[in-house]
C-alpha cells in the first residue's frame, strides 16, 4: 500500500508543480484589473513584500514543514520580480510613462534585497532545502533593481531633454554658435539613451 501511494505521489508531483501559480486567484484578478503599468508594478511590489514577510515569519518559528513554505514563498517572490521586469519592458516599448511605477519598484526592491540578504547571512539550519530559490530570488531582485535604476535615469533624462528641446529649439536657432552647441547636446542625449536601452535589453525606438 505504501509503495503504491509513493508511486502515485511521484506520478502526480510534476503535474501539481506545473499547475502551481506564483499568484493567488485574488492577486491575479487584481493584476488583470490594473490596466495602467504603474498600478500593476506597484501591485507586484506589494505582493513581493508579502512573500518576503511570509518567509521571514516562518523562519522565526522552529516548526516542522516550514522549509517547504519558505521555499514556495521565495520562489513566488522571484517570479513576481520577473513579472515586474516584463511589465516595465512592455511599457518602455510602448513609450508609456512609468515614472511612478519605477520609483515604487526601486524603493521596494531595495528593501526586498536587504531582507533576502539577511536571510542568507543568518544561515537558517534548514537553508539547504530552499537555498537555490533563495539565491535565485536574490539575483533576480538585484538585477531588477539595477535595471530599474537605469530606467529611472533614462526617464528623467528624457523628460529633462524634452523640456530643454521645447524651450530652446535646435534647428530654428539663428545664432550659429548656439545651434552647434545644441546639436552636440542632442547627440550626447541620443548616445546616453542608446546606452540605456542597450543595458535594459530594449530595442532602440525608430524615432526618439
Amino acid at each position: 500500500m505504501k509503495v503504491w501511494f509513493m508511486l502515485l505521489c511521484l506520478s502526480l508531483g510534476p503535474q501539481l508543480l506545473a499547475e502551481r501559480d506564483f499568484l493567488t486567484a485574488d492577486e491575479a484578478d487584481q493584476v488583470r484589473e490594473a490596466q495602467d503599468p504603474n498600478d500593476r508594478m506597484q501591485l507586484y511590489v506589494l505582493f513581493a513584500r508579502q512573500r518576503l514577510n511570509f518567509a521571514q515569519n516562518w523562519l522565526s518559528k522552529d516548526k516542522p514543514g516550514r522549509s517547504i513554505l519558505v521555499h514556495d514563498a521565495l520562489d513566488d517572490l522571484a517570479n513576481i520580480i520577473d513579472a515586474i521586469d516584463t511589465v516595465a519592458d512592455d511599457a518602455l516599448k510602448r513609450k508609456i510613462d512609468i515614472t511612478i511605477g519605477m520609483h515604487a519598484v526601486a524603493k521596494g526592491e531595495k528593501e526586498l534585497l536587504e531582507g533576502l540578504e539577511k536571510i542568507q547571512d543568518s544561515q537558517p539550519k534548514d537553508m539547504a532545502r530552499y537555498e537555490f530559490v533563495l539565491k535565485q530570488a536574490v539575483e533576480s531582485t538585484r538585477d531588477s533593481l539595477e535595471l530599474s535604476q537605469v530606467a529611472k535615469y533614462a526617464f528623467n533624462l528624457a523628460q529633462r531633454f524634452n523640456a530643454f528641446y521645447h524651450k530652446y529649439p535646435v534647428m530654428q536657432e539663428t545664432d550659429t554658435r548656439f545651434k552647434q552647441a545644441r546639436v552636440v547636446l542632442t547627440y550626447l542625449f541620443l548616445s546616453q539613451m542608446r546606452q540605456a536601452f542597450e543595458l535594459m535589453g530594449i530595442p532602440e525606438p525608430e524615432r526618439m
